[in-house]
């Protein structure tokens, strides 16, 4: 894509190359080549934006708040500088009340069946599909008893933040570059409102962050590194 489209590239390629050859390995005392760059190249990686509005209640008002999201395609949550905050690929499958289930799960304790229809408002017999589902999946599993009735927690490692702690300051484009066939918009707007009922997404786009890709070499073996082009860091 044009250099002049989505984020600008605040690093130049010098300063790139300077980054890269402070984590380039040298050679082992006096045996051996050191690592060179062999090659850097601008490249482009996709960012889902979302515009949202939080409803922030408080005792006497009611008011919505307005913020940003942004995702990979693999549905990581980023900040505006690109830097991970959460990675949310195992929602990717499972439905709004599969998430619901979870976060009662992961945030409560004791969760009995009893104890979670009352919690999420569904329907015996649609909770005791979902609880399969999930256990099916190794999301979930049976921890201990509470008299006669089952006790249920989460398995995986996987973390289900507040909405609120998605959100980042907007990412400033030089152009706002739109490709409506790149990803699933009923995919991240389940994600995002799987996680708070009180969320409206008012708009998306795609835009294009940018990374210089440099190549490292010594002798016959190459490795690649991800450079920020607005930061320096190395992804």
């Amino acid at each position: 894509m044009s250099e002049d489209l989505g984020v600008k590239a605040l690093r130049g390629k010098s300063e790139a190359e300077r980054i890269a050859m402070s984590r380039a390995r040298k050679k082992y005392l006096f045996f051996g080549k050191p690592e060179l760059v062999e090659s850097i190249k601008l490249v482009h990686k996709p960012l889902i934006e979302l515009s949202v509005k939080i409803l922030q209640k408080k005792l006497f008002s009611r008011h919505y708040s307005e913020s940003f999201i942004y995702f990979t395609p693999s549905l990581r949550v980023v900040d505006k500088n690109f830097k991970d905050k959460f990675d949310l690929s195992c929602m990717k499958d499972l439905s709004i009340n599969e998430v619901r289930v979870l976060i009662q799960l992961l945030y409560n304790h004791n969760n009995t069946i009893n104890k979670l229809e009352k919690a999420t408002d569904l329907p015996d017999d649609d909770l005791r599909l979902i609880l399969k589902r999930l256990r099916d999946d190794e999301f979930i599993e049976q921890s201990s008893w509470k008299g006669d009735k089952r006790v249920f927690k989460v398995v995986k490692k996987i973390v289900l933040p507040r909405i609120a702690s998605l959100c980042s300051d907007k990412i400033n484009t030089n152009n706002q570059v739109s490709d409506e066939g790149f990803f699933d918009k009923e995919l991240f707007k389940r994600v995002v409102e799987s996680l708070g009922s009180n969320v409206n997404i008012t708009g998306s786009k795609v835009i294009y962050y940018p990374f210089y890709k440099v190549t490292l070499k010594r002798d016959m073996v190459s490795r690649e590194l991800f450079i920020n082009a607005v930061t320096g860091r190395i992804k």
